[in-house]
């Protein structure tokens, strides 16, 4: 009786024990909710849009509850949530690296390399200049591929092959519906850069050397759109697949590196938030950074095989991915202080890394400087036209410091610009919303769902920052937030900072993964299944959230150019038009028109010249008046010129008129039927159905494999 007494107490301490425990958890969990609610006044939506500028003791309390909810979550994830060190993580393929290796293999790499740069800066670009620099990196990988493998990539169980098929199919279908209609403002950087590589289409230029001035953008980055051009046509629809390809791909390659740094639900569920994230899900529509992001990614992918495997061809792939991230958009040089602060990271506590030496991290420099080529050449001569648009962004400039010190009204104090620097840019994915007019979402840049849990992986993280799976998304995330946000001019800057959205994806994820399976190892079998249904209920929700609150806000959100190119396109699609700008602002001439209604008979014209000599009507004619004209006066006299015209206002948000004429007797003919275009008939369309066929074959060899499913496939198929 007295055994059975003891017992009976023991598991009833036992279950307090563990209730205590799991109540520490879930206090950090509703200090993150409570955080999330106190900036942005919701606890699981977005519908509410926040200011920039109504900071007051309400944001203060968030930012008190933001940091217990960090502390108490690091305090509360403790040695027993680590996760399992993955295999081959101390030794693999790399075990040898230690010894000298030939390195007389490379040598052809790195001659093909000098001779690119010295052609370069003695000749300029050549096509030999670019056959040598693609040389150089194939040189560099062909000998690494000895004694590679990669079943770190292809070791998946056909359950999560097929979790992670239908997460991608999501995150397609999300970036690639209405592609050309939402956003519905463009924004006048993507007609420049649009304009410029057609430019560079239809002339046959091939630099990808150097900093085109007349963008301020680099040559490779307007070849990469070129590139999306070439396979999917030479308009608007080519120029923006090329980014929801690499979007779709970022959400794949996310998953990669979350299994590869903790296990396969972290990189599910990473997956899962980026494919739903309105911020990458927008800049995936559009031209930057998705690509960028996405050879970044690969990059990080292969570097964190090669840390974990020891892989020569894996540092070499990291380093290449980096360099080819360098190539895009101005966030990719991101890349590089990255490697820097991981190599310096590895020689603080290089012991705890034995499969690792030196001569990895100088192929990962070597694979870096191979993939950007002649363009490091380029940065060093001509450091001020490398810099492009930094010269005018960077914080310590003349101009931008002037304007932040205004901004702030620091009178000169640098400590009040600083502060606010640094609140705008680290508190962006909670608080502020985008400062940029490229985007312009009056929102934090986490969705509310991904903040909670981004709370509880940053304080899991932290209190790992010496271990590389939980360093390496804090500071891929920290150096942006720090050069893109804080050191530069009007943070958050959303094209800047949106690079980071697979690391901060991937914080929330270890958040989410190790919270979840604390509840169940606290609550038992009961909750062990109901745990990872309120996971996937949840970031359904959140997803649809998420696309309710963007697509309305992209759908009806355009500047006043935006909004009447729009027009000037529906009305033109079935009727061929003359069409008149009647503004001394918006001009026929202006990048947006010229590129999206190239093929439009447009003319500016002035008032004077309006009420002087009005045109002759031999073809149907627009008139699009904006409101900066004199407008009442302008509308009334048109429409008494032309009694018989057809005449639309638009009232939000800028005010314009489009009065539509035919000529006397003017028939109008039946609507323009433009034959479909078939996806096959696109070489980027052919490009992408030869990869789904073999994502399908992969996934019948999966299912194949598994022997727990292919009896009863064949049973049933009896």
């Amino acid at each position: 009786m007295g055994n059975h007494t003891h017992s009976v107490s023991e598991k009833m301490l036992s279950r307090v024990s563990h209730t205590k425990k799991l109540a520490v958890y879930c206090l950090a969990f509703g200090l993150a909710m409570l955080t999330n609610y106190l900036f942005a006044g919701e606890v699981l939506t977005r519908f509410k849009d926040l200011s920039p500028n109504s900071w007051g003791a309400q944001q203060n309390l968030a930012v008190l509850a933001l940091a217990g909810a960090i502390a108490l979550s690091a305090a509360c994830f403790g040695r027993r949530d680590d996760f399992k060190a993955a295999e081959g993580d101390a030794g693999g393929e790399g075990a040898g690296l230690k010894t000298a290796w030939d390195w007389l293999g490379l040598l052809p790499a790195f001659i093909c390399y000098g001779a690119s740069t010295w052609l370069y800066l003695e000749h300029g670009e050549t096509g030999t200049v670019r056959w040598l620099w693609l040389a150089s990196v194939g040189l560099l990988l062909v000998p690494l591929l000895r004694k590679s493998r990669f079943k770190d990539f292809v070791t998946f169980h056909f359950w999560e092959y097929s979790v992670l098929a239908l997460i991608v199919t999501g995150a397609f279908i999300l970036r690639y519906v209405d592609l050309t209609t939402i956003p519905h403002h463009v924004s006048n950087d993507t007609a420049i850069m649009g304009l410029f590589s057609r430019k560079l289409l239809t002339e046959g230029d091939g630099r990808w050397v150097g900093i085109a001035l007349q963008t301020n953008h680099q040559f490779s980055e307007h070849q990469l759109l070129v590139v999306g051009m070439r396979l999917f046509g030479v308009s608007h629809y080519g120029l923006s697949m090329l980014s929801v390809i690499a979007g779709t791909l970022s959400v794949v390659a996310t998953h990669l590196l979350g299994r590869a740094l903790f296990n396969r639900w972290v990189g599910l569920i990473a997956a899962s938030f980026l494919a739903i994230d309105y911020v990458h899900l927008h800049f995936s529509r559009i031209i930057f950074g998705p690509i960028t992001t996405c050879f970044l990614l690969l990059g990080a992918l292969f570097l964190v095989h090669g840390i974990r495997r020891g892989s020569r061809l894996g540092f070499a792939l990291g380093g290449v991915g980096i360099g080819m991230g360098m190539l895009g958009y101005y966030s990719g040089r991101v890349g590089l202080p990255i490697l820097c602060t991981l190599m310096a990271l590895w020689v603080w506590q290089r012991k705890r890394y034995p499969q690792i030496t030196t001569s990895c991290w100088l192929l990962v420099l070597a694979g870096t400087a191979f993939a950007f080529g002649p363009n490091l050449a380029y940065g060093v001569k001509k450091l001020n036209e490398f810099n492009g648009r930094g010269n005018n962004v960077i914080l310590w400039t003349p101009v931008a410091w002037k304007h932040s010190s205004a901004k702030y009204h620091s009178q000169g104090n640098p400590a009040v610009v600083l502060k606010e620097q640094a609140k705008r840019a680290f508190l962006g994915p909670f608080f502020f919303p985008d400062s940029s007019t490229i985007c312009a979402l009056r929102k934090p840049m986490l969705s509310s769902l991904a903040a909670i849990f981004f709370i509880l992986g940053l304080g899991y993280c932290v209190r790992r920052y010496r271990d590389i799976p939980c360093a390496f998304p804090l500071i891929w995330a920290g150096l942006v937030f720090l050069l893109g946000g804080m050191l530069t001019i009007d943070p958050p800057f959303w094209p800047h900072l949106n690079i980071a959205a697979p690391a901060l994806a991937l914080i929330a994820a270890v958040g989410a993964e190790r919270f979840a399976r604390r509840v169940i190892l606290e609550g038992g079998r009961r909750i062990a299944m109901l745990v990872p249904m309120v996971m996937t209920v949840g970031i359904c929700f959140t997803g649809i959230n998420n696309w309710e609150v963007y697509h309305r806000f992209a759908r009806d959100y355009a500047t006043g150019r935006s909004h009447a190119m729009r027009q000037i396109q529906d009305i033109t699609r079935a009727v061929d038009y003359r069409v008149f700008i009647v503004s001394p602002e918006f001009n026929w001439g202006h990048e947006v028109y010229q590129f999206f209604t190239s093929e439009v008979d447009g003319h500016n014209l002035s008032e004077e010249e309006l009420y002087r000599k009005l045109p002759v009507i031999d073809k149907p004619t627009a008139f699009v008046v904006h409101e900066d004209t004199d407008y009442e006066k302008c509308v009334a006299f048109l429409s008494n010129a032309y009694p018989w015209a057809v005449r639309r206002a638009y009232s939000a948000p800028w005010r314009f008129t489009i009065i539509r004429v035919f000529p006397p007797g003017h028939v109008e003919p039946p609507e323009k039927l433009t034959p479909p275009l078939f996806l096959w008939e696109s070489w980027g369309w052919r490009c992408v159905f030869a990869v789904l066929l073999g994502v399908l074959w992969l996934g019948w060899v999966t299912l194949h494999r598994e022997k727990a499913w292919w009896p009863r496939i064949r049973r049933l198929s009896e």
